[in-house]
């Protein structure tokens, strides 16, 4: 759920697990009610094995709409991310897996000072979990770059991000070092434009601690 408040609209975004389909839905604050007449939504039987399910969405200054999640290909997910116009109609989606012998989850999506895009989620790998952060063009939705950010052996999971105005971002999730997520605790670290970590600070007491949620 987010704010546009230069519209004044609110997006949500979810899947209707029933009929197989996933949804960016906008309301209109002011009126309260649903500020376009229809839903916006990609059936995953149409181009996907099985279900397709947002988990984060911004909108840029043009009103272009931009969401992230992951699609389920039977053994493995993939991070999903796709560009629709101010009216819901789709103009470009990718598909981001670095194996398919593992799975990528995508939690969040912002557009930067420089007009790109930032997504965050997580990679599954042989020893345990990576977050993940990648650099898009708002374009073509093509990888500008794409980085690990990890502890050895444990798992990592980054939720949410916020850009400032010199092209870094803010990043938060949830990490731990023993791959026991009963262990976690809450993580935020400042990136450069380039992915490159400028900070990161861990706090909270183990025990399933996380931010961004």
């Amino acid at each position: 759920l987010w704010m546009d408040d230069q519209r004044g609209v609110l997006f949500c975004t979810g899947q209707d697990v029933t009929n197989n389909v996933c949804y960016v839905y906008e309301y209109s604050v002011s009126t309260n009610a649903p500020a376009i007449a229809d839903y916006w939504y990609y059936e995953g039987a149409n181009e996907l094995s099985n279900t397709l399910q947002f988990y984060g969405s911004t909108s840029d200054v043009t009103d272009n709409i931009y969401a992230v999640g992951w699609a389920n290909y039977d053994t493995y997910d993939a991070y999903v991310l796709q560009k629709f116009n101010s009216t819901g109609s789709r103009i470009w989606s990718k598909k981001l897996n670095r194996s398919t012998d593992y799975s990528d989850n995508g939690y969040a999506v912002a557009v930067d000072s420089y007009g790109d895009l930032i997504t965050c989620g997580r990679s599954f790998t042989a020893t345990g979990i990576d977050g993940v952060i990648a650099k898009h063009s708002a374009t073509s939705g093509s990888v500008i770059w794409s980085k690990s950010f990890a502890n050895s052996l444990g798992q990592t999971t980054l939720r949410k991000i916020v850009p400032i105005d010199n092209g870094d971002f803010y990043v938060a999730g949830e990490t731990n070092t023993d791959g026991v997520f009963a262990n976690n605790t809450a993580i935020i670290a400042r990136f450069n434009s380039a992915g490159d970590v400028v900070w990161q600070r861990q706090f909270g007491n183990p025990g399933g601690t996380t931010l961004g949620q």
